[in-house]
């Protein structure tokens, strides 16, 4: 599909410049857009086995915090793009209901073996929701998705519900130094890039209005650790994709672990400088690499 950008979908505005060659900047709001030939963003981000799901990683920790820190109410949980149902899963004690939205025919399969209420589209909401959450996903999702889901949620919100959003962020300090060796550059996954100011501006016009700011350890040192590996590197992530994602690019297995040894190596080697610039991102989270945000009701249906 060829994607040709005319004006921005969150601000209107009709001027553009060109960030990298795969986005478009609108000038008015900052928000990033990729153009050219692109599919559905859809990605299988999550190792589907049973290794630690009830043992929380840091991350996981983090995004549960987030959750308990932004939910006023505990009814019922509503994750779009729910992966392997990890996130449901460890919280699914806590509300009375959840439920996750999830295309991935894999994700969806080995979700539901653990109990999980996952569906395909939107369509399955049939009541009020307490929080919604988009763990780095809003930015695999076409502009009809996310109007037409940001829609089906203000229909079904009550005074009560929050919307938590995490997304990488175009206006970080990590994007402007490393361009396209920044971590979290994945295209043509990512169809959006998010400024702080185009993520408000959007739930805005759907009735929600910026609350608690996050900052999250995790996501600020592997940021930064993985650009910087990026810059010595061919290969865009590749200690990401190993460990996330098991990929094991169609290499040869010595090859692996040479690429592996090096990987650890230049590690040692930046650990000091990534020290130093993460600390920065904590201290200043609109510039960090990745936005958590908490957005709270300013109008509902319900």
């Amino acid at each position: 599909m060829k994607n040709t950008v005319k004006s921005c979908f969150i601000c209107g505005s009709d001027s553009f410049g060109r960030s990298t060659k795969h986005y478009k900047r609108c000038l008015s709001c900052g928000h990033e857009t990729l153009t050219g030939v692109v599919g559905y963003g859809d990605i299988v981000n999550d190792r589907l086995d049973q290794v630690g799901l009830d043992r929380p990683n840091a991350l996981d920790r983090f995004k549960n915090t987030v959750l308990r820190r932004c939910a006023r109410s505990t009814k019922f949980l509503l994750d779009i793009g729910s992966a392997s149902g990890r996130f449901l899963y460890q919280n699914r004690g806590v509300f009375e209901r959840t439920l996750g939205i999830e295309v991935q025919p894999e994700c969806v399969s080995y979700a539901r073996k653990f109990g999980l209420h996952i569906a395909t589209e939107l369509t399955a909401l049939n009541g009020p929701v307490s929080v919604v959450t988009f763990w780095h996903s809003l930015e695999h999702l076409p502009v009809d998705v996310i109007e037409a889901m940001l829609v089906k949620i203000r229909e079904y919100s009550t005074k009560e519900t929050v919307v938590v959003v995490s997304v990488p962020n175009a206006a970080s300090l990590q994007y402007c130094l490393l361009g396209e060796r920044f971590a979290f550059y994945d295209t043509p996954h990512h169809l959006h890039q998010f400024t702080p100011g185009s993520l408000d501006l959007l739930l805005a016009k759907y009735g929600f209005a910026r609350g608690t700011e996050f900052c999250s350890l995790s996501y600020a040192s592997f940021g930064w650790l993985q650009g910087l590996l990026n810059l010595f590197s061919s290969r865009h992530d590749y200690l990401y994709y190993r460990t996330k994602r098991a990929w094991d690019f169609g290499l040869p297995k010595l090859h692996r672990l040479l690429l592996d040894a090096y990987s650890v190596l230049l590690i040692f080697l930046l650990i000091v400088p990534c020290i130093v610039v993460t600390i920065y991102d904590l201290l200043i989270p609109q510039r960090g690499g990745v936005l958590t945000v908490c957005y709270q009701t300013t109008a509902h249906s319900k």
